[in-house]
């Protein structure tokens, strides 16, 4: 009795573990991926510093401030001021204070407008390029995803098939010994079971790998179980919303490489109009305000401070003449980056457009390709039940019947990899049009 107790708690246990297991969906895994991929973090503290620098950017503007405060010692000759004579080994003491703030008004002008925009384009670019990233990830998601999809129902259709066939051959040795069938048909199954066992390891092998991939993609711990659940069939629906030329330019417009390209030639402008800025005549404001005390006078100390004291205030203009052609070299080099980044981004933008129309071409032809592949699977499924019951009557040799069943496993392989083919382009079209990526 306690043996029986024993059992069922562990049946339980075990139940309780397996649906403990959380089912990963498409959308769980991107989100995980993205969530723990080092190259998003880092782009994310690269924006958020680019934000740092940018709202900094107005400190520029308030002048500088700077306090001064010496104490001057001196133990030797020194000079009494009032009677004008020279003291041997007195020590005497010169102490001052200072105050002052400059101003650049060309860098105040400059952090408001010129600076501002070039660092908000910064931010941008970290954001946009984050974004890239984001996608090119989320891609390799969906590809692992679906791989791991496919390789889980071939290999459970190789065991189902190499349970089937090691059945086959036991019933054939039983009819071997019962004179019914020629001795070659034992050594015609036992090459067809060694044929589909070697098809299961390689399943399983495929399985393993897509398994690594996605989790590697996913940066799961080791301890940490995946499971994920293959759509249903009826989920597989004929492409929709196919988008138009104009559509396209559209989705093309707002891709991130291409955003990215535009942001680099907006920044290139910016930094060009920084270098004209440097050339205009400079404006400096200063103000500053002193006084000193010296024990070598006998007014008192409050008193020094206040006759000595000494406000000032300056203005000056830097008119820049000739700075051995720096200046025009660099504006010069400004303006072919510029000219240089906005053919880039031409050529990008032909490379995003031709992409998009590729992936919509995949997109129908792929699931022209299913639909063929589907129909070529539910005839092989339906002529191997004749080849079977007629193997099964014994009006059907192992070979022909090895023949019916490699057939019906290459149609079954086929129709995965057309169905996954076509799921795959599906949701990379959903991917660039920023619509759900859900199965």
């Amino acid at each position: 009795m306690p043996d029986i107790v024993l059992f069922l708690l562990a049946l339980l246990i075990q139940a309780a573990t397996v649906q403990s297991t959380p089912e990963w969906t498409l959308e769980d895994c991107i989100r995980r991926g993205l969530s723990e991929d080092a190259r998003m973090k880092a782009g994310e503290e690269s924006a958020c510093s680019e934000r740092r620098t940018l709202e900094r950017l107005p400190l520029e503007a308030i002048p500088s401030v700077s306090l001064t405060a010496a104490n001057d010692l001196n133990w030797g000759r020194s000079v009494d001021m009032q009677e004008l004579q020279i003291i041997d080994n007195r020590l005497s003491s010169y102490t001052s204070f200072a105050a002052g703030a400059s101003l650049s008004v060309n860098d105040a002008i400059g952090a408001f407008t010129l600076r501002r925009r070039t660092q908000q384009l910064n931010v941008e670019k970290a954001v946009l390029s984050s974004d890239r990233i984001g996608e090119s990830l989320t891609i390799d998601i969906i590809k692992a995803y679906l791989q791991l999809l496919m390789a889980t129902q071939v290999r459970r259709k190789a065991q189902l098939s190499y349970e089937d066939i090691v059945r086959r051959r036991e019933r054939t040795e039983t009819e071997v010994r019962a004179g019914t069938q020629p001795e070659s048909a034992i050594y015609e199954m036992e090459a067809q079971v060694q044929a589909e066992k070697a098809s299961l390891v390689g399943a399983g092998n495929d399985l393993g790998r897509s398994l690594a991939r996605l989790r590697s993609l996913m940066n799961l711990p080791a301890g940490e179980e995946l499971s994920i659940l293959p759509p249903p069939e009826d989920s597989i629906a004929p492409p929709e919303d196919i988008p138009s030329e104009d559509e396209i330019e559209r989705i093309a417009d707002c891709r991130p490489q291409l955003q990215l390209a535009l942001k680099d030639i907006s920044l290139t402008k910016a930094q060009s109009a920084e270098v004209r800025f440097a050339m205009l005549p400079r404006l400096n404001i200063s103000a500053g305000y002193g006084s000193y005390h010296s024990n070598s006078l006998d007014t008192p100390w409050k008193e020094q401070l206040r006759t000595n004291r000494n406000p000032s205030m300056s203005f000056s203009l830097s008119v820049p003449l000739f700075d051995g052609g720096r200046s025009v070299t660099s504006a010069a080099k400004a303006r072919a980056e510029t000219t240089l980044k906005s053919l880039e981004a031409e050529a990008i933008r032909r490379e995003v457009r031709e992409q998009i129309r590729e992936a919509v071409l995949e997109v129908i032809d792929s699931y022209e390709r299913y639909r063929a592949a589907r129909g070529s699977l539910l005839a092989q499924e339906a002529l191997f039940a004749i080849h079977k019951r007629q193997f099964d009557d014994g009006c059907l040799s192992g070979s022909d019947y090895s023949v019916a069943r490699n057939s019906l496993n290459k149609a079954v392989t086929d129709y995965y990899q057309a169905k996954y083919d076509y799921l795959l382009h599906s949701l990379i079209l959903n991917l660039y049009m920023g619509k759900p990526l859900n199965l």
